[in-house]
């Protein structure tokens, strides 16, 4: 059984930072910049609770993370803007559409490269977030 190594091994400002860089190619499109930012094994998980849109199955590896975020970039509306936040006592971000939270974002990472990213999508959830 492989060890897992203990979540927020990295500090506060290589999340920011690490996050910071990936949110940026995101935006701009870089592919390849994101996947430099990926651990080749990387997993991205979305939580919709069956009412928001969200992926289904966990997207697995830096190729196919890195095409997923360039999509749901490329179809952002005008209106969407990212604001910095803390997640369970990390650095994340907040995505919203106007006024509305739709996406909360946090990652693991290792080494310097995410190794995990969590899409939270529940509206349920998100109340309870933007409540706090």
């Amino acid at each position: 059984m492989q060890a897992e190594r203990p979540r927020f091994e990295a500090s506060e400002e290589d999340v920011r930072r690490i996050t910071d860089e990936f949110l940026s190619a995101c935006t701009t499109g870089d592919l390849d910049g994101l996947v430099q930012l990926l651990h080749d094994d990387a997993v991205m998980l979305s939580d919709g609770g069956g009412r928001a849109t969200a992926a289904r199955v966990p997207v697995v590896g830096a190729d196919h993370i890195g095409r997923f975020f360039v999509g749901i970039f490329k179809k952002a509306p005008a209106t969407a803007r990212l604001a910095p936040c803390r997640v369970n006592g990390q650095p994340g971000y907040a995505m919203y559409i106007g006024e509305e939270l739709v996406t909360i974002m946090a990652v693991d990472i290792q080494d310097d490269r995410i190794k995990r990213l969590f899409l939270i999508r529940n509206p349920d959830k998100l109340a309870r977030a933007a409540a706090k």
